[in-house]
């Protein structure tokens, strides 16, 4: 046998294209599956940290005969607009395995806790279930007057932040809910929802304050709505002269209000199925999380962000 003969054959340059032609449209094929994948595993773990909130949200009622407030100014509850004015997170957490979070807390500080250096050690703390994988942040905390958490899941306020001081929806100025106050069904009720965390200096999504410019979210508008957040005017957190703040390509659009801020909303967002999701994961004030799209009827969602308001929801969108 002849040396030319045993010699083994290589590819051509023509095969060697087709093959690599073929890895790319495998890998083509490939990486939207995976993507889908890694999606319904962030889904579902958003899912999960609801249903954590859900079941913190049913022992505090148990161990106090109502659901937590919306908005407390512990040091003087009659200054219901002043500092430190906590938010439900807050007080949900010894019932959420957060104990000593809950203990580093100074709540007869009449400061603003999020700017406040000497409460650092509770602002800077990470909680896992405050975090929606889709949104990205994980846990990194950000900076504004200090690092500070943040989550995307805010507490359901109603249409607009006037309705806090009626008490219209589950969490409320000084609100002391009970179930039996729910008159249209747990089950048709918003408790939480999720919400969009922004740049360094935009604290939407900062759960250690109640206000309408951090973790709340209202019913005014559809899920990831195209309309913007409405803000108290001049609000530094929410600058829609900041580019930087209103960036509507990432779902995170923002306007001012009036001056009173009693108009001022937040619409509930998330990253599911992209940067402007397609829908939030909604928790219920029975405990269950659903996936509520965009396209749900806005009379609907309006309806579910009041507890006793006597309309029946009917059947669009969910």
């Amino acid at each position: 046998m002849s040396a030319s003969s045993s010699r083994r054959r290589g590819f051509t340059l023509i095969e060697l294209l087709v093959v690599i032609a073929i890895i790319g449209v495998l890998i083509g094929l490939l990486l939207p599956a995976v993507q889908k994948v890694r999606e319904a595993a962030a889904r579902m773990q958003c899912t999960n940290n609801l249903k954590q909130f859900g079941l913190a949200l049913h022992n505090y009622h148990d161990a106090n005969n109502s659901f937590p407030p919306g908005s407390k100014n512990v040091v003087d509850p009659t200054y219901i607009f002043g500092a430190p004015r906590i938010p439900p997170h807050t007080f949900l957490l010894p019932y959420m395995e957060q104990d000593n979070v809950y203990k580093l807390v100074n709540f007869n500080d009449t400061a603003w806790i999020f700017y406040d250096l000497s409460q650092g050690p509770a602002v800077k703390s990470v909680i896992p279930i405050f975090y929606c994988p889709s949104d990205g942040y994980g846990g990194v905390t950000k900076t504004q007057f200090q690092p500070v958490s943040l989550s995307n899941y805010g507490a359901n306020c109603g249409m607009i932040q006037a309705d806090k001081l009626t008490n219209k929806a589950l969490f409320g100025v000084n609100s002391k809910i009970k179930i039996t106050q729910i008159s249209d069904g747990t089950s048709n009720t918003i408790a939480f929802s999720e919400c969009l965390t922004g740049s360094p200096k935009d604290l939407r999504g900062q759960a250690w304050i109640a206000n309408v410019a951090h973790c709340e979210v209202y019913t005014q508008t559809t899920p990831n709505s195209s309309a913007p957040d409405v803000h108290f005017p001049v609000e530094v957190l929410c600058d829609p002269k900041d580019p930087t703040i209103n960036d509507p390509s990432k779902g995170l659009q923002c306007a001012w209000g009036s001056s009173n801020g009693l108009d001022n909303y937040q619409a509930a967002r998330s990253r599911h199925g992209g940067a402007i999701g397609m829908g939030v994961n909604t928790l219920l004030c029975d405990g269950s999380v659903h996936f509520i799209s965009n396209n749900i009827g806005s009379a609907t969602w309006q309806n579910m962000g009041y507890i006793a308001d006597g309309n029946v929801l009917g059947n669009t969108g969910f």
